[in-house]
């Protein structure tokens, strides 16, 4: 199938090589995501031009219909999850530098937190409701109570 000398090749969606791409970019994007698909990497390996691939892009969006969030916030909690599995195993590499273990740590400490934030924001996970800082007596009396319960 390839093109004639002065003009452009048309690329059907629908049949021949030009399907078997189209559905590749359909798993591609049900897979890694509508930005983790790569479209210029995939125009050079398979001729596809980039602006066919971005149409056919656009099209399989609006054919899929809206976002599924509770599918995407699967797709960023794994990510990340990957991404802490990889710190982890750089912890553990005797040729990495303390300087670049200590930043590896503060790593995987913001990546747990965006994790667990992920989750939540997604309805993965039950929100962990924040300390409240309670003073007054009240609260002594409320401590109070519950000593007393314990004897």
């Amino acid at each position: 199938m390839g093109a004639i000398k002065g003009k452009k090749q048309k690329w059907s969606y629908k049949t021949g090589k030009g399907k078997e791409i189209y559905h590749r970019l359909e798993e591609d994007l049900d897979r890694i995501g509508v930005w983790g698909v790569n479209l210029r990497k995939m125009s050079r390996e398979t001729g596809v031009p980039d602006q066919t691939l971005n149409n056919w892009k656009d099209r399989i969006i609006r054919e899929k219909g809206p976002v599924d969030v509770y599918k995407a916030g699967w797709h960023i909690a794994d990510c990340l999850k990957k991404n802490i599995a990889i710190c982890q195993k750089d912890l553990d590499d005797p040729d990495i530098s303390v300087t670049n273990k200590s930043s590896i740590r503060r790593n995987l400490v913001d990546m747990g937190k965006a994790y667990a934030e992920i989750l939540e924001k997604f309805g993965h996970k039950d929100v962990v409701a924040k300390k409240i800082k309670v003073e007054g007596t009240l609260w002594n009396e409320l401590v109070d109570i519950y000593k007393d319960g314990d004897e």
